[in-house]
């Protein structure tokens, strides 16, 4: 926090001590203090001087009116809308099997949907499966049943089934806010495979990263690409890591010390490449080429979200939505709940960093 601060005196070696157990827990800022003790106008009794800091309240004489929020009306969303049965606008398949085979069976399904509109979701209930939408009325989209049943005939998917797709409305900002969700969904879903099936190679390119700092790269182009600002995305990403907190405040694999000494290591890698400066985000590096895809697909979606919002058609804020975008993009890149407070985490803190130095893009 920035009111936790301490004054030291580095001729006394357990000041200068206490100052590099500080740095190496990764102090925030060094400041010299100006004026210092030896300027101090108060003396004690022994003609020592002495600071005293103090915080006094100014008030404008004309505060700048302080706009209310908008006020947000939830809207009744009939059955039709919500429930949408195959052949209605979506087709809604579970492919059932081992997390395993998951990376070939998304991949087969990316060629095979090439083009089409489709997103799809990681899953337990309690099996583990697959759940992929297609958008498409009456008849089956193009090639889909068939890949399928060659999922199930190479053994990378035990069974498959169709059914009806429940839409999680009110999460989304309502009717209008879900259908621009599901379009940001099918924009992202394909270069969430491409980005997994190049993980290994850009570890192998980036020594020092894991796949967490991967994941870390990709939320935050997803929040840039959909237009918030710096101070929104770490708005985000601060509200979804204290939920995180206090659903695993038990869990010492998770503390705020453990994550805390990860940060500390992680922090000048994540800096270079959030702020767009490393060697792998060079141009035409196979990194900047998926950024910009990405960019290219999701900025124009962005633009009608904040448009939309404007004209009061959304139930929730773009910031509430935006949480439920990022876990649904760590979902498609196979994070779960844990792995995803670490990535939030991390997010949190960098992008705060470069906020305060003014480098992010």
């Amino acid at each position: 926090m920035l009111d936790n601060r301490l004054l030291l005196d580095l001729d006394h070696p357990l000041h200068a001590e206490l100052l590099r157990h500080q740095m190496s827990q990764g102090a925030t800022a060094v400041e010299e203090a100006l004026p210092g003790i030896e300027h101090a106008a108060a003396r004690d009794a022994d003609g020592d001087g002495y600071l005293l800091e103090a915080v006094v309240s100014l008030r404008a004489l004309d505060p700048e009116p302080v706009p209310h929020p908008r006020k947000r009306t939830s809207v009744d969303v009939g059955r039709q809308e919500r429930l949408t049965l195959p052949g209605q606008g979506w087709w809604f398949f579970k492919l059932y099997g081992s997390p395993d085979f998951y990376q070939d069976t998304l991949t087969t399904l990316r060629d095979v949907l090439a083009g089409q509109e489709w997103f799809f979701v990681r899953y337990a209930d309690p099996l583990p499966h697959l759940r992929l939408r297609v958008r498409g009325n009456s008849a089956l989209p193009e090639g889909v049943l068939d890949a399928c049943t060659q999922l199930v005939g190479s053994g990378s998917v035990d069974r498959f089934e169709i059914t009806g797709y429940d839409r999680e409305i009110e999460r989304y900002g309502g009717v209008a806010g879900m259908a621009l969700c599901e379009r940001v969904f099918c924009a992202e879903s394909p270069e969430a495979v491409n980005l997994l099936n190049a993980t290994p190679e850009l570890l192998n390119t980036v020594p020092d990263a894991d796949r967490y700092d991967i994941a870390t790269f990709s939320i935050d182009v997803l929040l840039k690409s959909l237009g918030l600002s710096t101070d929104s995305r770490n708005s985000v990403y601060n509200t979804m890591q204290r939920s995180y907190a206090h659903e695993f405040s038990d869990d010492p694999s998770v503390s705020r010390k453990t994550l805390n000494r990860e940060l500390h290591l992680r922090r000048p890698l994540l800096r270079a490449i959030l702020a767009g400066r490393h060697a792998a985000l060079r141009q035409g590096s196979p990194l900047d080429s998926w950024r910009l895809r990405l960019c290219t697909a999701l900025t124009p979606l962005g633009q009608e979200l904040n448009d939309l919002d404007r004209a009061g058609g959304l139930t929730s804020t773009v910031e509430e939505i935006a949480t439920s975008l990022v876990h649904m993009h760590a979902n498609r890149l196979g994070l779960d709940r844990k792995e995803e407070y670490r990535v939030v985490h991390r997010l949190h803190h960098v992008t705060k960093d470069l906020s305060i130095q003014g480098t992010v893009r």
